[in-house]
């Protein structure tokens, strides 16, 4: 899974974008031009130098913070109800619904879904992840991608993995607890958890 909590996938200040299968609705067209002048290898090294040069996220400053001890203080009723409730819950409801599209971008892809739909149930469920996989089974976003192996662990283990590190802040039983969940990180860049996305928008083209 590429990362683009730390990759552009468009990087208009180079002029350079990555054809990811998966994270990009983009294709790329062939000419009858052959290149025969030079070395086209690509080795991992090579992609990982091209990466690191021309398409990393300037460097953010993440706060760190522990998963809670003990779990989920909520039954999965009182999560969805609060995901429901709580600010950008409308669109929650869609992607939740099975509906993972988003008009405005239209290189807004399945996998984006997943994960948005994942930071806010990290949230409500206090990093359980038992809870969000039983959440998300029953969610319209749920397919066989999400049982899939990838590495060292499966695609939804990743995903969840991935929104519960992108936390700052998880529900608690305080007054206004909900209000700690920043739905920003959601609607603003899409491949950061809770607002801690780019600072230099015009690099968010995707």
């Amino acid at each position: 899974m590429y990362d683009k909590e730390e990759y552009y996938i468009n990087c208009n200040r180079y002029g350079l974008e990555m054809y990811i299968a998966g994270e990009t609705s983009h294709f790329l067209t062939m000419t009858g031009n052959v290149f025969r002048t030079g070395d086209m290898t690509v080795t991992e090294g090579n992609l990982d130098s091209f990466k690191n040069t021309y398409m990393k996220h300037p460097a953010l400053e993440r706060v760190k913070i522990q998963v809670p001890e003990g779990g989920s203080i909520l039954s999965d009723q009182e999560v969805m109800v609060k995901c429901y409730r709580s600010q950008g819950g409308e669109t929650f409801a869609r992607y939740y619904d099975g509906d993972w599209t988003k008009p405005e971008d239209p290189n807004w892809s399945h996998l984006q879904a997943d994960l948005s739909v994942c930071r806010r149930l990290a949230f409500f469920c206090r990093g359980d992840m038992e809870q969000m996989d039983r959440l998300f089974r029953d969610s319209g976003l749920y397919r066989e991608t999400w049982d899939e192996r990838r590495g060292d662990g499966t695609y939804g283990e990743l995903t969840m993995r991935k929104a519960i590190a992108g936390c700052t802040a998880f529900y608690d039983q305080k007054p206004n607890a909900a209000d700690d969940f920043d739905p920003d990180g959601d609607e603003d860049e899409q491949d950061s958890a809770d607002g801690n996305g780019s600072s230099d928008d015009e690099d968010d083209a995707y």
